[in-house]
């Protein structure tokens, strides 16, 4: 399970701050280049949320997770707007197999500290979403003279699983995008 939540930990931060890279390579051409479809109400066999106006998804999203969503909008951030890096939310289905929603939780944070040595984890609080118990992180981070803010949404499943949903922008844009995450956060509900 933890090489799992490894995987998944990995991915979240290698996709939110791989345009950083692949900017070096794609030539600003990485987020422009995915194809881009859903809007407003996705309805899934395990979920349903509502994504704010401005935002889309990525089709088909990648193998860890079950959805993968843009902010159409230009960072305020220089850097960002430079790698054309996108506000991001990903949310991921896991298995707890035996563990408890709060053994997720250490292991999440565990596995975020050992990928990132300039993490700063500002806050973690135990709430609900939709009436599903639920843990929020409160993430800040710098990579390549970019700061982000990261928040993980960890949703208690109804078969021994957990939904993680991450959010991903530079900390420029959060006073603009905080309301619409938690609006996603809040619209969420298991199927």
């Amino acid at each position: 399970m933890k090489k799992k939540i490894l995987i998944i930990i990995v991915s979240i931060i290698l996709i939110s701050l791989g345009a950083i890279v692949a900017y070096n390579f794609f030539n600003n051409k990485i987020v422009s280049s995915m194809p881009l479809s859903r809007q407003g109400k996705i309805e899934t066999n395990y979920f349903k949320l509502v994504l704010p106006s401005g935002w889309e998804t990525q089709e088909p999203a990648s193998e860890n997770f079950v959805l993968i969503a843009y902010r159409k909008e230009d960072s305020k951030d220089s850097l960002a707007r430079k790698i054309n890096y996108k506000t991001s939310l990903f949310i991921a289905r896991e298995e707890l197999n035996g563990k408890t929603i709060v053994d997720y939780v250490a292991i999440l944070k565990e596995g975020v500290q050992q990928k990132k040595e300039n993490v700063l984890f500002h806050s973690e609080n135990e709430t609900s979403f939709n009436g599903q118990k639920a843990y929020l992180i409160d993430v800040e981070l710098k990579e390549n003279d970019i700061e982000f803010k990261s928040i993980f949404g960890v949703i208690e499943g109804k078969n021994q699983e957990v939904w993680v949903i991450s959010f991903n922008t530079p900390k420029l844009d959060w006073i603009t995008t905080a309301p619409q995450f938690y609006s996603i956060l809040n619209s969420f509900s298991i199927n």
